[in-house]
């Protein structure tokens, strides 16, 4: 189901089919598909999040034990691409659509980028793992924008938050200062 390119009911063709092989079947994730797969038995109340990108392209073999055999009555969800909110100290903050392979960097680009008062070496990432439990990844996006270390992949719902830094905050004030001066100075005559 959801944002695959033949959405339907499949048989299980070959014994020890996976999720992926179902994906598959189905012809693959459309171009609004997301990040998250959910997968389990119909009626499932609890059903398995799994990573998309990790389901279709594994990387060795502990990536091959995300990627569960299906058996009769499984529903696999492709969920569609969602939200992502940038907020703090970017240019344009606000919430954005996450594509496959979204990442923090993206998302800041998306943005407008974060202005001089942002302190790039603590940029948090909140995301919602259930109804009531919720993780927090802190990162140095300097380090990660200039590829020293990893990008974090972003899925629907998380929330990118760029602090401020109290040592740039009072450069910036005061440049704002001087360029909202010049500006009311260059259009009316203050002197």
């Amino acid at each position: 189901m959801g944002s695959v390119e033949r959405p339907g009911l499949y048989p299980i063709t070959r014994p020890g089919a996976t999720v992926a092989d179902a994906i598959w079947a189905a012809g693959g994730p459309d171009k609004e598909a997301g990040r998250l797969v959910w997968f389990g038995p119909e009626g499932s109340t609890d059903p398995l999040r799994v990573d998309l990108d990790t389901l279709l392209h594994p990387h060795g073999t502990a990536a091959l034990s995300m990627n569960p055999r299906v058996r009769a009555g499984d529903v696999i969800t492709v969920a569609p691409a969602g939200q992502v909110l940038v907020d703090g100290w970017v240019e344009k903050p606000g919430s954005y659509t996450v594509t496959r392979g979204l990442t923090v960097v993206g998302a800041v680009a998306a943005a407008g980028g974060t202005q001089f008062a942002a302190d790039e070496r603590r940029v948090r990432i909140r995301r919602s793992i259930g109804p009531s439990e919720q993780r927090t990844f802190d990162i140095d996006f300097r380090a990660t924008s200039a590829g020293e270390a990893p990008d974090f992949p972003l899925l629907d719902g998380d929330v990118v938050n760029v602090p401020v830094s109290v040592a740039r905050l009072v450069p910036w004030g005061a440049w704002l200062l001087a360029r909202e001066v010049v500006h009311i100075g260059g259009s009316i005559a203050l002197f």
